[in-house]
């Protein structure tokens, strides 16, 4: 990297790939800070011909006297004004070094370099000119405010819970469950229900039944006897209706009742007889 004396004149130069190239071109140099990219200073190159352009432009002082980098970027332009950029040629950049590089030479025969406090102290100056300055911070609003908060927050006044006496509640519980154990106790059990007359009255009834049966199915067999016996032997001699008055007599006679109409006797044994008697004629 080439480096630059400050306040030397230095020759910017910008060479074309084309000298050949009969076009009428415009060189235009701008020069920034590297780091902060402020242009520093804008030069329009002159055309010394064969696509060679030059300019001599004096390099600015290095006030911190640490060095400082700078851009020297050249653009090409079709115009004078410099408003159209050459489409033939691109933007080229270069970087140099601004840095003094004469060193002062002490007397005394020591051949060693004065110490200049005074330009160091001006360098240390320079640098932290560069910095933004630094406001003590003013804390005090904030501290206002913090206070307000915490006195609104004291002042707010929290109402005392209220302690709340289950006494009544469980009272009432255990007075329930006394009082429904003690109507337990005092119900009078019922007793178990005699169900032994019923059933010997059911057993009774059963047997009158039967008995009943056996006597009723006796007295259907003698009259089923008598109605055989005079059928048979009426048969030929009489008419119906005679035949039957008479079995109806014995039939009376037999089951100790009066039965003075075929209609008194049931429906089976009044089949029969008609059966008989039809079978006879």
């Amino acid at each position: 990297m080439i480096s630059l004396q400050p306040r030397e004149q230095f020759t910017i130069v910008r060479q074309l790939g084309d000298h050949t190239d009969p076009t009428t071109y415009y060189v235009q140099a701008v020069i920034r800070d590297s780091i902060s990219g402020d242009i520093i200073d804008t030069v329009r190159l002159t055309n010394k011909g064969n696509g060679r352009f030059t300019k001599l432009w004096e390099v600015p002082s290095d006030v911190s006297g640490l060095g400082f980098y700078i851009d020297i970027e050249t653009t090409v332009y079709d115009d004078s004004g410099y408003t159209s950029k050459a489409s033939a040629y691109t933007v080229e950049n270069e970087q140099y070094l601004v840095f003094d590089r004469i060193m002062k030479q002490g007397g005394g025969g020591s051949g060693g370099a004065d110490v200049d406090y005074k330009k160091i102290q001006k360098m240390i100056d320079a640098i932290v000119k560069k910095f933004p300055e630094m406001k003590e911070a003013d804390f005090k609003p904030i501290m206002e405010a913090i206070e307000g908060v915490k006195k609104s927050v004291e002042e707010i006044e929290i109402p005392e819970a209220e302690k709340l006496d289950h006494t009544p509640v469980i009272k009432a519980i255990i007075d329930g469950h006394t009082a429904i154990l003690k109507k337990i106790d005092e119900k009078e059990v019922t007793p178990e229900t005699d169900l032994s007359p019923i059933m010997d009255a059911i057993t009774d009834v059963a047997g009158d039944v039967k008995a009943e049966s056996a006597t009723t199915r006796v007295k259907i067999a003698g009259v089923q006897k008598v109605l055989d016996e005079h059928v048979d032997e009426h048969r030929n001699e009489q008419s119906a209706e005679a035949k039957l008055g008479e079995v109806t007599q014995k039939i009376s006679e037999i089951l100790g009742s009066d039965i003075t109409s075929p209609k008194n006797l049931k429906k089976d044994t009044m089949s029969r007889v008609k059966d008989l008697m039809g079978g006879g004629q």
